[in-house]
């Protein structure tokens, strides 16, 4: 595994209650079953698809957003400053 990530162990994951095994930890709406969500103090996020769910003060989800963003969505392609661009070679 990669530096800085976390490992759960089984008992945090997952955890018995009367007579059958119960998720402790919230699984991703996007991803489905199998991915849990990360628990910070203010939101719920998923490291696999970068939806992120925020908590109300009383402890309820309040609002979904996004995922992970490809490098140029929602930017402008930026001014290009300095010498001309390259012509192309010919042959």
């Amino acid at each position: 595994m990669g530096k800085g990530s976390a490992k759960h162990k089984i008992h945090e994951i997952l955890a018995p209650e009367s007579g059958k095994i119960v998720r402790t930890l919230k699984t991703c709406s996007k991803c489905g079953p199998g991915v849990f969500l990360a628990e910070h103090y203010d939101r719920f996020h998923c490291g696999k698809c970068g939806i992120t769910q925020f908590k109300k003060k009383e402890g309820g989800v309040e609002a979904e957003t996004g995922g992970k963003k490809t490098p140029t969505s929602g930017r402008q392609p930026r001014a290009r400053t300095g010498a001309a661009p390259k012509p192309a070679p010919q042959k």
